[in-house]
């Protein structure tokens, strides 16, 4: 189950920059959640 959090997270991310104008936003937090999960 915890390995496949980072994988819906990123769906749903994906999924939710191309329905708001937040992308660039929702895009950078992704990628701070992205480095700390994988740097971790």
């Amino acid at each position: 189950m915890l390995s496949q959090a980072p994988h819906l997270v990123l769906i749903l991310t994906l999924s939710a920059t191309q329905m708001t104008p937040l992308s660039q936003t929702l895009r950078k937090c992704s990628n701070l959640t992205c480095s700390i999960l994988y740097s971790s």
